[in-house]
């Protein structure tokens, strides 16, 4: 900055040639994305400029906004009409999809949330979608932003909690992330915390977590879905779980009465026969988790749901 420079010329003079001046025409004649890059050179102002210069004045998006459009030469001809193009960005950024993590412990009995900069409440980590990104990569970039961790290789496309609440979001479930991980958020003034929370604890104290609240019925059925899967998997009922699904004399009596006169009544006797087996396989699952105290201690009554 030269010597006896405005410090405000200066630095709207850097954040038109930062976030301005070299946007492409598209974005430049849409409100909308114009919008976004107006918000990005509102962040800068405040996360470095006024941190470094506590005498420059604070401002809203709007007399941001405002100030800027008298400032630079490709917005002059729009500075009459700053309301319009604030209030059209504000209405398309509240549509637009986000996407974030729902991030379990190995235990599946706690969920990593973050708070904001400014209030009380907790959320999972997301954020909005970028203009040509996928989905799943908007929630492994938004999740290694606020938390400094990256769950690329916990999560995956078909494991996902959607809603559509003012507009639409999905969180992909991430499971048996270590609790002694790492978390530090990369961004500047807008996370302040990052904790594990009980699960149970949530729908106990709603005005501490009303962001994630309406996520906890379909969370809590996916975790149901987990543990039952997980069960399935133990070496006892495993081995049933064959046994019962390819039984050498169900092979046998199937190919018999395939070229007999009663196939009809025979093969819905041995699908009787495969029925009861399976029931029989779905009690020994259920009294094993009526037995494990874990999942009691979770909170979640996954055999009165199945």
């Amino acid at each position: 900055m030269a010597e006896g420079e405005d410090p405000l010329e200066y630095v709207f003079d850097d954040l038109s040639a930062r976030f301005i001046l070299n946007i492409p025409e598209e974005d430049l004649a849409s409100f909308e994305r114009l919008g976004f890059q107006i918000e990005q050179a509102h962040w800068f102002y405040d996360d470095f400029y006024r941190e470094n210069n506590p005498q420059l004045p604070k401002m809203n998006l709007k007399s941001f906004a405002e100030y800027l459009f008298k400032h630079c030469p490709s917005l002059n001809q729009h500075l009459n009409i700053v309301d319009e193009v604030i209030n059209m960005f504000r209405n398309y950024k509240g549509k637009v999809p986000v996407c974030g993590a729902v991030i379990l412990n190995k235990e599946k009995d706690k969920v990593l949330l973050v708070k904001g900069y400014s209030g009380s409440t907790w959320s999972f980590p997301r954020g909005k979608i970028n203009q040509n990104e996928n989905e799943m990569s908007c929630a492994i970039r938004e999740v290694l932003e606020e938390t400094g961790f990256d769950i690329s290789e916990f999560v995956n496309e078909q494991d996902y909690i959607e809603l559509f609440l003012e507009k639409r979001a999905r969180m992909y479930v991430a499971v048996g992330i270590p609790e002694n991980s790492t978390f530090a958020t990369r961004t500047r003034k807008e996370i302040s915390k990052i904790a594990w929370h009980n699960i149970a604890d949530i729908s106990k104290k709603p005005e501490r977590y009303y962001n994630v609240k309406p996520f906890l019925k379909k969370m809590k059925k996916f975790l149901k879905g987990g543990l039952y899967k997980d069960l399935l998997k133990s070496p006892d009922l495993k081995s049933k779980a064959s046994s019962y699904n390819s039984e050498p004399e169900i092979k046998k009596s199937s190919k018999k009465y395939e070229s007999s006169s009663g196939y009809k009544s025979e093969h819905s006797n041995v699908k009787k026969v495969q029925t009861q087996k399976v029931q029989i396989l779905t009690k020994e699952i259920h009294k094993k988790m009526i037995e494990d105290e874990e999942l009691k201690e979770q909170g979640i009554d996954l055999v009165n749901t199945m």
